[in-house]
């Protein structure tokens, strides 16, 4: 969720792969600061840590990772 949004402003989430290369996606937000951006992965993905980091108004807003068996 983010504070002071603004309706259609973008969050940018940067995806870190396992391998260090990473991918960046846009999630519109809404007038309630909230936000959804999938991320799709399938038998193919990078098994190990992803890291994700989400920047609002150039700011990072939070980071998180998660690892892919």
């Amino acid at each position: 969720m983010v504070d002071d949004s603004k309706t259609g402003a973008y969050v940018i989430l940067t995806i870190i792969k396992p391998d260090q290369t990473f991918l960046s996606l846009k999630g519109i937000v809404t007038k309630s600061g909230e936000f959804i951006v999938p991320l799709m992965l399938d038998a193919s993905s990078l098994v190990g840590q992803y890291k994700v980091v989400a920047k609002y108004n150039a700011a990072e807003i939070g980071a998180a990772s998660f690892n892919v068996e």
